[in-house]
């Protein structure tokens, strides 16, 4: 009787099929988390535009100014960040190559 499992790089099935299933769910993470930034981003770029193009509703100072900046800044370097892990787990997924165990010879032939 021959003995046959499904291996990836060394690893079984059950754990190779945990795995896929923890980068499933981070993936479904990032992509709530990179929803939210992008959501935030465009309220923050929609106070920047309004700032800068009608300033005669209100004149924002300097420090407001900067502070609307730098929040733009930072979403858009999460947003970036987000979709370099995404980017990552797919690659890892893509990756993945299924081998199958050679059959061992039986003793008794």
């Amino acid at each position: 009787m021959r003995n046959i499992g499904v291996f990836v790089e060394g690893v079984a099935f059950g754990q190779l099929k945990e795995k896929i299933q923890k980068a499933v769910e981070l993936i479904g993470e990032l992509r709530t988390a990179n929803a939210s930034l992008k959501e935030e981003l465009k309220v923050a770029q929609g106070r920047f535009h309004e700032a800068k193009v009608e300033p005669k509703k209100k004149v924002l100072d300097k420090d407001e100014t900067k502070k609307l900046k730098d929040e733009v800044k930072r979403m858009t370097t999460e947003r970036n960040l987000v979709r370099q892990k995404v980017r990552n787990v797919l690659r890892k997924m893509e990756g993945i190559r299924l081998e199958e165990e050679k059959p061992q010879q039986d003793l008794f032939e």
